[in-house]
Order: structure tokens, then C-alpha cells, then sequence
């Protein structure tokens, strides 16, 4: 916890602080008032081949798989 005058001197301390992944906790007269939290890290981009791969296997409409279960005499 840090006080909001030790905040104000130190806030690049606090910043690296969460980018560390620490949540740091600003207070006044002792209160708790405020918060610094990390940011949870961006996903990694999904490449346009990859997505194809993946799309391929895929049906071309949701109801698909009832006439598969149709066909097979599952239904």
C-alpha cells in the first residue's frame, strides 16, 4: 500500500510495479481510495492462414449435422 503523497513521488515505481503484475493499493488518511492494476497482455493475433485452416473443417450452416444424422440413420 501506498500512501497518495508516496504515490505522487514514486508513481513510476507504481507503474513498473504493474507491469511486474502487482496490484498496488493507494490510500489516504489510511482508507484505501485507489487502485493500480495491470492490464492483462494483449492475445496474439490469429493469422489469416491459420483461420482458414481452422474455418475449413468446419459446416457450412449449423443445421448441417442433423442431416448427417439423417443420412446415417441416426435420427
Amino acid at each position: 500500500m501506498f500512501s497518495s503523497s508516496q504515490a505522487q513521488t514514486s508513481l513510476s515505481e507504481l507503474i513498473n510495479n504493474a507491469i511486474l503484475g502487482q496490484d498496488v493499493t493507494i490510500t489516504r488518511d489510511g482508507i484505501a481510495v485507489a487502485k493500480i492494476i495491470p492490464i492483462a497482455p494483449p492475445k496474439e493475433k490469429l493469422d489469416i492462414e491459420t483461420m482458414r485452416a481452422l474455418t475449413s473443417k468446419m459446416k457450412l450452416y449449423p443445421g448441417s449435422f442433423v442431416e448427417d444424422m439423417r443420412a446415417t440413420g441416426e435420427l
